[in-house]
């Protein structure tokens, strides 16, 4: 077999449609790739935060109760208050111990709120965390601070 005649059996072999279905094949597998490397950048990128807005947060401590004040536009607002700093996981602030006082409140929202709490010990330095939760797969909004009760004295 002569190279010339090498050439010719290639060359009927190979036909018009074979190179089409080759080009395609390969777009097939770039674009796969593509979704594949653009899946995984989102996975990497961090998650959006939730729309929803907490501001003017104050605190008022009379003695052993404490007067949380906030304005939000979220529906509802998860709060939490804690003795144990809160630590952050993932971008979102979380009561590690599980150890909330009363539980983790919620407060309709919508306006300016405020949250009572009553049975707080003297002289102990309190967290809290209001949180609001946003649509599936945004991190929530939320606002943690500090505040610490009165010690109690005896008057003599």
């Amino acid at each position: 077999m002569t190279l010339l005649d090498f050439r010719t059996d290639l060359d009927t072999r190979i036909t018009e449609s074979d190179l089409l279905a080759d080009r395609a094949d390969r777009a097939d597998r770039a674009d796969r790739a593509d979704r594949a490397d653009r899946a995984a950048t989102a996975l990497r990128s961090p998650a959006r935060r939730s729309t929803h807005t907490i501001s003017d947060v104050s605190v008022i401590v009379d003695g052993t109760t404490a007067r949380l004040r906030y304005t939000t536009d979220a529906p509802v607002v998860e709060i939490l208050v804690t003795p144990y700093r809160p630590a952050l996981v993932d971008g979102v602030w979380v009561d590690w111990v599980l150890e909330a006082l009363d539980g983790t409140d919620f407060a309709l929202g919508g306006g300016t709120i405020d949250y009572f709490h009553r049975t707080l010990r003297p002289g102990i330095e309190y967290h809290f965390i209001i949180t609001a939760a946003g649509a599936a797969g945004e991190l929530p909004t939320q606002v943690v601070g500090t505040f610490a009760t009165s010690r109690l004295a005896m008057a003599a």
